[in-house]
């Protein structure tokens, strides 16, 4: 939200509502979307790709809905120049449940499971990002409630250009969790700066279940587990590849070096800058 080409519109707990203006193009990117979420091209061109290969490509005037996830993302220029430039929407689960609640379409039955879809509306949505600036600049307090609202009406007019309730049909695919095989998902994402419930989220479970069958799988409780597999992997960070304490912190997902410091001294009895079993790393 503090990005220097992002421009924040609304940010809570529930919804968020930006603007972004890239003039350099990303490439790649890793990126975690931590809420459910709404992305509109209006320059240039966005892929979005999920863990199990799904890609969908964004043109200008295209919409992408996005399923809280974990996704790479590529942000390209126009091709006779300018800036990529697009706005987005996240919403929370209650949110999602709400709209779902109260949609005025019919879904066809048919829960689409898919965490990614693309839809080409044929109207300028631009026009829909240039009411709300106006409504906010008219009025700044307006809370959460008023862009909830306006999410749910986006809603609708794409459901308007969409035969037989797709879309409706695809966000109820949002609501159902697809369990993934525990040690595999941990083993490729214990080193994401991620809470207890996005692992949770993110390998299928409910918090409880995901509690649970991981105490009865491993004996240990998911924050020891990935704390452990984390150390583990910085200390080879640091005496086989030579990485900085600071360059290893930051690779096994701790943000504050001095939080990894104190770790790591607690779980191997000294610190990442003193002598352990493969020699001296420098403390940086």
């Amino acid at each position: 939200l503090n990005l220097p080409f992002v421009e924040v519109l609304f940010a809570d707990s529930q919804v968020v509502c930006l603007a972004k203006e890239v003039r350099e193009p990303f490439e790649n990117r890793p990126s975690y979307v931590s809420k459910h979420a709404v992305s509109v091209v209006l320059a240039g061109n966005q892929r979005i790709a999920d863990e199990e290969g799904q890609v969908i490509h964004l043109e200008p005037g295209d919409v992408g809905i996005i399923k809280k996830g974990i996704y790479t993302v590529t942000d390209l220029l126009p091709e006779e120049g300018g800036a990529f430039r697009s706005f987005h929407f996240y919403f929370a689960e209650s949110v999602l449940n709400r709209i779902l609640t109260f949609r005025t379409g019919k879904g066809g039955g048919i829960i689409e499971q898919a965490p990614l879809l693309s839809m080409h509306p044929g109207v300028d949505l631009s026009l829909f990002w240039q009411e709300l600036k106006q409504w906010q600049a008219r009025i700044p307090q307006l809370d959460g409630a008023f862009f909830e609202e306006r999410i749910f009406g986006f809603f609708q007019l794409l459901a308007s250009t969409q035969p037989g309730g797709r879309l409706w049909d695809h966000l109820r695919g949002f609501q159902q969790l697809q369990p993934k095989g525990l040690l595999q998902f941990l083993e490729a994402n214990y080193d994401k700066p991620f809470t207890i419930e996005d692992y949770a989220y993110l390998s299928g479970r409910s918090v409880s279940t995901f509690r649970r069958e991981f105490k009865t799988k491993f004996g240990q409780t998911p924050r020891r587990w990935i704390i452990n597999r984390r150390l583990q992997k910085a200390q080879e960070y640091l005496q086989v590849k030579g990485y900085s304490v600071s360059q290893a912190a930051l690779a096994v997902g701790y943000e504050h070096t001095s939080h990894f410091i104190a770790a790591y001294k607690k779980h191997f009895g000294h610190t990442p800058g003193q002598r352990g079993d493969l020699g001296q790393t420098q403390l940086s």
